[in-house]
């Protein structure tokens, strides 16, 4: 700490910093420093509630009272208002204090639905003159692009999984088929990836006892099926390249990568407002895309055989 002092030319406040304990600690929690103490219930990170169930339940305690104010506040103005500026309203200035908890937070169950009804009330000021799913669409399919919170929350979800690796549900993931202590040999030991057990073992995945020898694993029959099972879990063609590569081929980076798509199935509903199904690559696909894409799934009963409406363009 006092080297990361003289680097950065920065201090740790203390009197504003905490310490969350997160697992076990079988040989008791380390000594803090000055008078920070080990919490256990949880610890706030960036204006978001982290922690046990209870204490992440505090995202989300004044949220329908601040949506509730933001919308009382453009109330007065509601009777000039057009639908155009009532939706620029809601999406921009009264659902965007959602955005980030629930990018990082599951909301409790009924709150997006009690929040989504204030939003139409407003919307509407009394008569619903089209069906709510017709709303959530872009304007040139006949809606008024008002935000529909199920989906943006899905559209997060989705993103999350565009940015982020799939760890312990990878293909490769053996350790539930293998000993039990091979889960914790491979995180103990850092060998997270296939190329960690490539550099040991070999190309062709036959290194025992330079497996064993990383792993901490003795026996050399628990290294052996570990390896056969990496052998099994990988086609072919895969490890040809594998031997390929560690006889000296060199990758070539014009190959394409296994495109990863979606689709959106609505079964056996259809109508105008719900365009044929297409697939989408995840990568690649805009946020937009994948936003009313997920208003069509979560809204795809509502919006089954129904006439576009007036306000296509």
């Amino acid at each position: 700490m006092v080297l990361f002092n003289h680097l950065s030319a920065a201090r740790v406040n203390w009197h504003k910093s905490e310490a969350l304990a997160v697992g076990r600690w079988t040989n008791g929690l380390p000594v803090l420093p000055q008078e920070l103490a080990w919490r256990s219930d949880g610890l706030k990170y960036l204006g978001v509630f982290i922690g046990d169930g209870e204490f992440e339940r505090r995202n989300w305690l004044d949220v329908l009272e601040r949506v509730e104010g933001k919308i009382q506040k453009w109330k007065w103005l509601l009777p000039r208002m057009s639908y155009r500026g009532r939706t620029l309203v809601l999406n921009n200035l009264v659902t965007s204090v959602l955005w980030h908890r629930l990018n990082c937070a599951e909301p409790p169950l009924g709150l997006l639905e009690q929040l989504q009804a204030r939003v139409l009330s407003f919307f509407w000021d009394g008569m619903h003159w089209v069906q709510q799913g017709v709303l959530h669409l872009p304007r040139e399919e006949g809606g008024q692009g008002l935000i529909h919170l199920a989906s943006r929350t899905a559209t997060f979800r989705i993103q999350f999984i565009q940015r982020e690796p799939i760890v312990n549900e990878a293909r490769l993931n053996v350790s539930a088929e293998a000993a039990l202590r091979l889960k914790a040999a491979l995180h103990q030991t850092r060998t997270l990836l296939l190329q960690h057990v490539v550099a040991a073992a070999g190309p062709d995945l036959t290194g025992v006892e330079a497996v064993g020898s990383l792993l901490g694993i003795r026996s050399a029959q628990a290294a052996e099926g570990a390896l056969q099972l990496w052998r099994n879990g990988l086609s072919e063609r895969e490890r040809r390249l594998l031997v390929d590569y560690g006889q000296g081929t060199e990758p070539d980076y014009e190959d394409p990568f296994p495109e990863i798509r979606l689709a959106t199935h609505l079964g056996n509903l259809d109508g105008p407002l719900l365009r044929p199904s297409k697939t989408f690559s995840l990568q690649a696909v805009e946020k937009k895309t994948l936003y009313y894409d997920c208003v069509r799934v979560l809204n795809s009963r509502g919006l089954s055989n129904r006439n576009t409406s007036v306000w296509a363009d």
